[in-house]
């Protein structure tokens, strides 16, 4: 189980910035698991605003006990 576990970012790779997000813009991400190995995890994302791309990253985490 994860109750009362943390994640914790270990990596970003292949970060691209496309386009400016400013204050009071409505951020929305879809992010996905590419593969997992407990406790650690490795995904992709894409974070738009008005349906405009302006990130896309790899990244990794881990799952920590507090």
């Amino acid at each position: 189980m994860t109750e009362d576990k943390t994640p914790m970012y270990t990596g970003l790779n292949n970060v691209r910035f496309k386009s400016p997000v400013k204050p009071g813009d409505l951020f929305e991400t879809k992010c996905k698991i590419t593969r997992s190995k407990f406790p650690f995890f490795f995904g992709e994302g894409e974070g738009y605003v008005d349906g405009r791309l302006c990130i896309k990253a790899e990244f990794s985490f881990a799952i920590v006990g507090k």
